[in-house]
C-alpha cells in the first residue's frame, strides 16, 4: 500500500520519525495524512513551505497559482490556472504557467519573476537546447538552469528566499512515467512522487481549497487554540480520527481521461470558492489569487497533447 502523505516541502522519511505522541501540536495535523493509505497517493504542495502542516505561512510574493499533478497508469496530467497577483492585487489572467519542453510537461508555482522576467521567459530560453526525452534529464538540466538566476537574486542567507516549484512529467529512459516535483530553495533535488506504476497527484500553490476538499480539514487546523490544550494521548487518538475524513480516490483505477477531469475540476473548483470567499473568518481579506483559463496537458507514452491552452488573441 501506498504512504499518503500531506508536505510542507520536507522529506518523507525525515518526517516519518518524528509523529511521535509527544510531539507539538502544530505537528500533529501535520502527521494526519502521514499513514498508510489505500489504492492511491496524495501530495499537497501548499502554501506552507517547509514549516508542515497546522502553520499558516502564506508566501510573500506575487504568484496566485494552483498547478495540479496527476499520474494515472495511462500517463500524466498537468493542469494550472493563469492568474498572476501580488499581495493586494490581481496583476495579470494570462500568465502561462503550463509548459512543453519536448516530450516533456512542465508546470509551475510560487515565485513569478527572476531578474525582473517571468518564468515562461525564462523556459523559452531553456527549451531550444534541451529536448531530451527522459524526464529524470530534463528535470536536472532544468534544476540546474533555474537555480542560477534564482541564486543570483536570493543567495543563501538573504532574508527572503521565496520558494519557487516545478511539477515535472514524461517518461524516463525506461519507458516509466514520473511525476517529478522540484521547489527552491531548499528541495531542489529532482524527486519523483508518483509514476504510472504508483499513480496518484499532487498539487501545489495556493492550495487550500483543494485541501479541504481532498482531505476533509484546513490545513490550518492545528493553530486553532483548541489543539492547544490537547494532551499527547488525545493527540494520538485525533489522528487516524482526522484521516478518516480524506477522500478515498483509487488512482490505479483512474484512466486518463478521469485524470484530465478530476485535474480540471480541483483547479476550477479552486477558481469559483475564491470567486464567493473573502478568506476565512480567521483570516479574511483572501484576494482571488487563482483564476483565468486553466491549462492542461497530458503526456502518453508516444505523444505530448495539449487538451486546453490558451492563445493570444486580439479583443
Amino acid at each position: 500500500m501506498v504512504r499518503t502523505v500531506i508536505l510542507g516541502m520536507l522529506a518523507v522519511s525525515a518526517l516519518m520519525g518524528n509523529c511521535g505522541d509527544d510531539m507539538k501540536v502544530r505537528e500533529t495535523v501535520f502527521c494526519i495524512a502521514m499513514v498508510t493509505g489505500h489504492l492511491y497517493g496524495q501530495v499537497n504542495g501548499g502554501e506552507v513551505h517547509s514549516l508542515g502542516i497546522g502553520v499558516y505561512n502564506p508566501t510573500e510574493s506575487g504568484h496566485g497559482t494552483v498547478s495540479v499533478g496527476i499520474a494515472t497508469s495511462e500517463g500524466i496530467v498537468l493542469a494550472a490556472d493563469s492568474r498572476m497577483t501580488t499581495n493586494t492585487r490581481v496583476i495579470s489572467d494570462y500568465a502561462s504557467k503550463l509548459f512543453d519542453v519536448g516530450h516533456i510537461g512542465i508546470a509551475i508555482y510560487g515565485q513569478a519573476f527572476l531578474d525582473n522576467r517571468n518564468i515562461a521567459s525564462w523556459i523559452a530560453d531553456f527549451r531550444p537546447t534541451h529536448q531530451a526525452e527522459d524526464v529524470e534529464e530534463i528535470a536536472r538540466d532544468l534544476t540546474a538552469f533555474i537555480a542560477v538566476p534564482y541564486d543570483a537574486q536570493f543567495p543563501q542567507g538573504a532574508a527572503v528566499r521565496p520558494p519557487l516549484g516545478f511539477f515535472i512529467g514524461g517518461y524516463d529512459a525506461h519507458r516509466v512515467g514520473r511525476l517529478i516535483q522540484v521547489e527552491f530553495p531548499n528541495a531542489r533535488q529532482a524527486n519523483t512522487v508518483f509514476t504510472t506504476q504508483r499513480p496518484g497527484a499532487q498539487w501545489g500553490g495556493n492550495t487550500d481549497v483543494i485541501t479541504r476538499l481532498i482531505l476533509g480539514f484546513d490545513p490550518r487546523l492545528g493553530d486553532l487554540p483548541i489543539f492547544s490544550t490537547l494532551t499527547p494521548e488525545q493527540m494520538a487518538t485525533v489522528r487516524p480520527q482526522l484521516t478518516q475524513l480524506q477522500y478515498n480516490i483509487p488512482f490505479d483505477a483512474l484512466t486518463l481521461q478521469d485524470g484530465i477531469d478530476l485535474a480540471l475540476s480541483l483547479v476550477r473548483t479552486t477558481v469559483e470558492m475564491q470567486r464567493f470567499a473573502d478568506g476565512t473568518i480567521g483570516h479574511p481579506g483572501q484576494i482571488p489569487s487563482v483564476g483565468g483559463a486553466v491549462d492542461v496537458l497530458v503526456v502518453m507514452p508516444s505523444e505530448l497533447r495539449w487538451i486546453r491552452r490558451k492563445e493570444l488573441r486580439a479583443q
